[in-house]
């Protein structure tokens, strides 16, 4: 899906030379948590050891290294059960991005985004904040990065929906971390969530 990024406000801005895709070196790459009694999750590393980042297709005639030189490397993904996904060093050095989805019934769901960095200091807290309000909420997360991710999310709604997706989808082995989280949920979740009780959920 990293495709829908190439063209993005921030990827332009911060000059990144942002994958087409991650292609798995070895089986060390994906690691995956799952302890009796404690959280399960799918962990992968963004670098040269663990992963190939895909930068050309020269098939499709699509290259990211003219659009900048900083490469991803350094990025730590965790995505757990049952709602959680975190990156580390995103989208800076030295930055984390939280998000949860929490399902309200079987279309609809809350989204939290959260941006967090160590502060030692509260100029430092200041500082992140005003940077916050005025850079990262509009270029990272409410109208710019993660805005193509809910795109592609409400995109894909109806093919999966209708049943065909399973049946259609063409995967391959840029998509291992997918096949790693999909085997992990259909291990571990407990069930599809029921749909909440009516007026369990106050209304902002």
């Amino acid at each position: 899906h990293v495709l829908i990024h190439r063209d993005n406000d921030l990827v332009l801005s911060l000059e990144m030379a942002f994958p087409l895709g991650e292609k798995p070196l070895s089986g060390n790459a994906i690691r995956l948590y799952e302890d009796d009694g404690k959280p399960k999750a799918v962990e992968y590393l963004l670098d040269a050891e663990h992963m190939e980042l895909v930068l050309e297709n020269k098939e499709l005639g699509l290259s990211n290294t003219h659009i900048g030189t900083n490469i991803l490397h350094g990025l730590r993904t965790t995505l757990h059960l049952p709602c959680l996904l975190m990156v580390e060093n995103w989208p800076k050095h030295g930055m984390v991005q939280y998000e949860w989805y929490v399902p309200l019934d079987d279309k609809t769901h809350h989204y939290w985004q959260v941006l967090a960095v160590p502060c030692n200091s509260e100029t430092e807290r200041r500082n992140f904040a005003f940077k916050f309000e005025n850079l990262w909420k509009d270029l990272a997360l409410t109208r710019g990065f993660n805005d193509a991710d809910v795109f592609a999310r409400v995109e894909m709604q109806p093919f999966y929906e209708s049943g065909r997706g399973w049946d259609e989808e063409v995967l391959c082995s840029l998509d291992a971390v997918l096949v790693a989280w999909r085997r992990l949920v259909a291990k571990h979740a407990r069930a599809i969530q029921p749909p909440p009780r009516r007026g369990q959920f106050a209304t902002a």
